[in-house]
């Protein structure tokens, strides 16, 4: 009589291990596939940094003229596709 209890928990505390042992190897495969994809294709806060600094260069090219300047930011804005505003501090 005292087999049939301790047979039902050691079938339960195999289940109990064997679907905690499948959730962990799924948490780490979907770390390591995550970790894998940002080292191929960099995350987009690189993209955006990588696009600031052409901009400001191009920008601080045309600076001290103001005509020019204008030109510039309006071929930036066309070619990069975003809306830009700027403003001086007059």
């Amino acid at each position: 009589m005292t087999g049939a209890p301790r047979r039902g928990r050691i079938a339960l505390r195999i289940w109990v291990v064997t679907v905690a042992t499948v959730l962990a190897t799924g948490a780490a495969l979907a770390l390591v596939t995550t970790l894998a994809r940002e080292r191929r294709h960099p995350p987009m806060h690189e993209l955006f940094r990588d696009v600031a600094r052409y901009a400001a260069g191009r920008v601080a090219a045309r600076w001290p003229a103001a005509p020019a300047l204008r030109d510039e930011v309006e071929a930036l804005a066309a070619e990069l596709k975003l809306a830009v505003a700027l403003r001086g501090s007059d």
